[in-house]
């Protein structure tokens, strides 16, 4: 009678573990693949920054923002051309009065936005 009890338990914990794994796998977003990641550092006139360059393969998944040496730089819609990214990360500045720099703990990546989730994927930007 016992060794019924225990295949019957084993038996339904490994139908809920299956499931678990099936819904985990379904729920999970596929973000475009980055291609051509690059950053160059500028210096002019009191202003040094990077100016941070990706194309992606869709726009399912929409880019929100942009991490490169701990400094975080919100994705505009100015910065978009089709599948391809601009963006103008400013470290320092003494053009802009009360310019805050974002710091951010995370590696060089770009923060991704669904529905109602965000998501960073690093990126490896290769210096031009």
């Amino acid at each position: 009678m016992k060794l019924k009890n225990i295949k019957n338990i084993s038996s339904k914990l490994i139908i809920i573990s299956l499931f678990a794994w099936i819904f985990s796998c379904v729920g999970q977003k596929s973000y475009p693949e980055v291609k051509n990641a690059t950053y160059k550092p500028y210096q002019i006139n009191g202003e040094r920054g990077y100016i941070i360059e990706f194309e992606l393969s869709n726009d399912n998944v929409k880019p929100a923002a942009v991490v490169i040496n701990r400094i975080k730089k919100t994705i505009s819609p100015a910065d978009k051309n089709g599948l391809k990214y601009r963006i103008n990360v400013i470290a320092e500045t003494r053009k802009i009065l009360n310019y805050k720099v974002k710091g951010s703990e995370k590696e060089n990546g770009i923060y991704f936005s669904s529905e109602n989730e965000k998501s960073f994927k690093p990126v490896e930007f290769e210096l031009r």
